[in-house]
């Protein structure tokens, strides 16, 4: 039993970043040229500058995000963890802590609005040596967050301290709050966990 999925890494191209930049700096000057009564130069500009905008994610092929899916991995057993090229023995790492916001595709509610996951928000730490290791990593499907369910189910049969939590910071068990005590030990039965 095993989950595998990508890592999350910083996306280095600044065309993004700095395509902001310049979009902010062309449209205050399309306003400050109309406020100035210079109308046909402000209409030239703003429409240069989204030209320009839907120019460079065109050539960027829509990589404008702040983060990428790397070609870097992670798996998870239930003896071990391996980020990319670097292997933990499960029983070596402890203060392990998964925060699974969401899957690729997933619907939520974001304080009132209605968005849909890319599944990119998904966060693992632990403490190795003394040493705190942390990564971002992919969920693409629910049947992915299942694959991750089954090797979370497998650390807690094997008492292995770990935490979980949803997007909310709120503590969850196999990806499920637990709002009472009795529903928790009724969670602990179902699957057979100590």
């Amino acid at each position: 039993m095993e989950f595998k999925s990508y890592i999350i890494k910083t996306n280095f191209d600044k065309t993004a970043p700095n395509a902001r930049y310049f979009a902010v700096i062309g449209i205050l000057a399309s306003i400050l040229f109309a406020i100035f009564g210079m109308y046909s130069i402000s209409t030239i500009l703003f429409v240069a500058v989204i030209i320009i905008i839907l120019v460079a994610a065109f050539a960027k092929k829509g990589n404008i995000q702040a983060y990428q899916i790397s070609s870097e991995q992670i798996l998870l057993t239930p003896a071990s963890v391996r980020i990319d090229q670097k292997t933990y023995k499960i029983s070596e790492v402890s203060d392990i802590v998964f925060v699974v916001h969401s899957f690729n595709g997933m619907n939520y509610s974001d304080s009132g609005d209605y968005k849909t996951s890319d599944g990119m928000d998904n966060y693992l730490s632990f403490s190795y040596m003394g040493l705190t290791e942390e990564c971002r990593f992919y969920l693409n499907s629910k049947k992915h967050a299942l694959d991750l369910c089954a090797v979370l189910r497998e650390y807690y049969r094997s008492k292995i301290p770990i935490i979980e939590k949803d997007m909310n910071g709120s503590r969850t068990w196999l990806l499920k709050r637990m709002e009472t005590k009795a529903e928790f030990e009724i969670f602990k039965t179902r699957h057979k966990i100590p």
